[in-house]
């Protein structure tokens, strides 16, 4: 559990290095860490599915895998490539033929894989949406990014120029009380080039932590099974997340049993040097980086992408876990404060920050969410944070405006997509890398 302090900075970085006005500050007060949104509880969900522990990790948040059915605003569906990391590439918005995966394996690190220059690297806007269980949190979302697209680039489809900017998905199934509307909206996720992605069927607070392999696969095959009746191919649902960030070992068994391509579940701290690229778990985890949960063991071939804590200011270690719960129903932040935690966070990765030794490297910005906490009727989440859902959505809205107009090498991809990239990265220019 994270039982550390933290105090929120005033964040006028973004004045100096983004040229925009300064912001408000951020009042202080003590991390809450570890809320969720998930199953039991009092906090946010669906019907009283919402909860999570008081004071833990961070909750739940993002993750993925590549596209989806080819039909997304104005995509036209990709040809069929060569598959990477036995992900076929088919009919997506995202139509490189990445062919063999150069790293099947590799450490952490603070630079980019392949040797590619920071410059010459894309910088990776990736957005996670857990639970999903109200359906206008769901609309709004999808709607959101029907129209959004990526810097134009050089046309170059393995660094994501001018595709559509799409996020990532980690559906809870809640198989036998999921509406037949709120099912329209998760195949939506799929039909309009999102990544569906697996976040187990229940979200059952019984799940934290849980040894028990038997449970954590029968939670998986049900979600997975879910998505295949929503028309996800099977080799499509890749990513997974675990409700809570609280695993066990078996949970991890698990995942390599079910096939899955990568995991998001294990949190960094923000120790000032800087945010790592993700990486293999061949090693195990990053010991440097990691709050002390699972996996101990090696797992050759499974990506981790790190849940990374955002900083909250442009120096020292003050930091939160990257989820909009934290910000939201933790810290309590206005609309303002969200939008410019999101901000210096894409400006500390460019721009080098945090503290003299972290360079900008472009590792990318994983960032955690719930579109649950963006619904009108969720009153669990709407009596508890300090501000209205409508501004709620506003500050998200605007900061992916924001993000896609900071740069041009900004790309808001899916998690998926990411480690695509990472298996065989492309440099801006197209240079291949080694």
């Amino acid at each position: 559990m994270n039982g550390r302090r933290r105090t929120l900075g005033v964040l006028a970085v973004l004045a100096a290095l983004a040229g925009c006005g300064a912001p408000a500050s951020i009042g202080g007060g003590a991390s809450g860490g570890g809320q969720d949104v998930g199953a039991g509880g009092t906090a946010v969900g669906s019907g009283g599915r919402s909860g999570g522990g008081a004071g833990g990790s961070a909750g739940d948040g993002a993750g993925g895998i590549s596209g989806g059915g080819g039909i997304a605003a104005g995509g036209s569906g990709g040809t069929t490539g060569g598959g990477s990391g036995g992900v076929p590439i088919g009919a997506s918005p995202y139509d490189c033929n990445w062919g063999a995966p150069v790293f099947t394996k590799l450490d952490s690190s603070l630079t980019p894989p392949g040797g590619l220059a920071v410059t010459n690297v894309p910088q990776f806007v990736s957005i996670g949406f857990d639970d999903n269980a109200f359906e206008d949190g769901m609309q709004w979302a999808l709607d959101l990014l029907q129209s959004k697209r990526n810097p134009a680039g050089s046309g170059n489809p393995c660094t994501f120029d001018g595709t559509p900017a799409r996020v990532t998905f980690f559906i809870n199934s809640h198989v036998g009380i999921t509406t037949d509307a709120l099912k329209a909206l998760h195949a939506r996720v799929y039909t309009d080039g999102h990544e569906p992605a697996n976040h187990t069927d229940s979200h059952a607070d019984t799940l934290m932590q849980n040894p028990d392999k038997a449970v954590w696969t029968k939670e998986m095959t049900t979600c997975n099974d879910y998505l295949v009746g929503l028309g996800v191919p099977r080799a499509r649902i890749v990513g997974f997340r675990t409700p809570f960030l609280q695993q066990s070992e078996a949970t991890y068994q698990a995942i390599v049993e079910e096939n899955f391509k990568f995991d998001c579940s294990v949190e960094h701290y923000n120790d000032g040097s800087g945010f790592v690229w993700p990486y293999t778990l061949d090693n195990g985890r990053d010991p440097k980086h990691t709050y002390m949960t699972p996996p101990a063991g090696k797992y050759p071939g499974l990506w981790e992408m790190p849940v990374n804590q955002l900083s909250e200011a442009a120096t020292g270690y003050q930091a939160i876990t990257g989820f909009d719960y934290n910000l939201w129903i933790v810290a309590k932040m206005s609309k303002q404060q969200v939008l410019d935690i999101l901000k210096v966070n894409l400006i500390l990765r460019m721009q080098g920050g945090m503290m003299p030794d972290a360079a900008p490297n472009r590792a990318p910005l994983l960032i955690g969410g719930h579109t649950d906490l963006y619904s009108a009727v969720n009153a669990d989440a709407n009596n508890v944070a300090a501000t209205p859902f409508l501004e709620r959505r506003a500050a998200i809205s605007e900061f992916i405006d924001w993000a896609l107009a900071y740069d041009p090498s900004v790309r808001i991809v899916p998690y998926g997509e990411v480690m695509h990239w990472m298996q065989a990265p492309v440099g801006l220019d197209g240079t291949k890398g080694k």
